[in-house]
C-alpha cells in the first residue's frame, strides 16, 4: 500500500508543477511585464493569469495536485 500512496504524492507534484508551467505560459501570453513579474514575485503567477480564461482549469490541477501530494504524505507518515 505504501508504493500506491508514494505514487499519489509523486503524481500530485507532478499535477502541480504542470500548472505552474501552464500558468507561467499564460503569464507570459498576456504581457512580458506580468511573466517577468511572475518569475519574481511568489504567487504572481496565479494573480496575473485572472482574466485569462484558463483560470479555473489551471487553478483547479493545481490545487488537485496540492491535495494528492498531502493525501499521500499524510498517509506515507
Amino acid at each position: 500500500m505504501e508504493g500506491v500512496w508514494g505514487m499519489v504524492a509523486v503524481l500530485g507534484l507532478g499535477a502541480a508543477a504542470v500548472a505552474q508551467l501552464v500558468a507561467a505560459c499564460l503569464c507570459f501570453s498576456l504581457s512580458p511585464a506580468k511573466g517577468l513579474a511572475s518569475l519574481v514575485v511568489p504567487g504572481y503567477l496565479f494573480l496575473g493569469i485572472r482574466e485569462h480564461a484558463y483560470y479555473r482549469p489551471v487553478i483547479g490541477l493545481w490545487l488537485i495536485g496540492l491535495s494528492a501530494m498531502t493525501a499521500g504524505t499524510i498517509a506515507l507518515s
